[in-house]
């Protein structure tokens, strides 16, 4: 598990060091010391569109990052939830539009980190995009979503 984690957390490292070198930047949320679990969600938006914050909401836990409001082109954007109570671990979701798709175009990340059980996360796209999903099952979770779009005209 523990190498899972460290591979995950390293491609989100590699990928970031890309969009960074090609002018994109962001300000990666830290671990905080008090929390007994984290979800560090990272939102890879590799389109040529600009997404919009429709809803987000948290289920169990607290922001320590909240989601950004406008996700530019090929950017990477994060935000950071965790446990802030007894027994309790971190769940949560966001909801983005996509401009320029007639309303057909949103992106949905889903992470939960339950207290007792296994960690699970799931990402929807609809239109013409297509959403990934990587995690691991760390107390300190690494969440990444790579949204794409699944034609030439809106992914370049």
């Amino acid at each position: 598990m523990k190498k899972t984690g460290l591979l995950l957390t390293l491609a989100a490292v590699l990928v970031l060091n890309v969009l960074t070198s090609a002018g994109t930047s962001a300000a990666v949320p830290r671990r905080g010391p008090d929390s007994a679990f984290e979800a560090y969600v990272t939102l890879f938006n590799q389109t040529n569109r600009v997404l919009t914050l429709k809803a987000s909401h948290l289920d169990h836990g607290c922001w320590n990052t909240e989601p950004s409001s406008r996700i530019q082109p090929h950017t990477a954007v994060y935000w950071r939830s965790d446990s802030c109570g007894a027994f309790t671990g971190t769940e949560g979701w966001v909801n983005y539009t996509i401009e320029r798709t007639g309303g057909q175009g949103y992106a949905y990340a889903h992470w939960n980190l339950p207290y007792s059980g296994s960690n699970s996360f799931d990402g929807t796209a609809g239109g013409l995009f297509t959403m990934t999903t990587q995690g691991n099952n760390e107390r300190h979770a690494q969440v990444n979503y790579i949204l794409k779009c699944v034609i030439p005209s809106c992914a370049g």
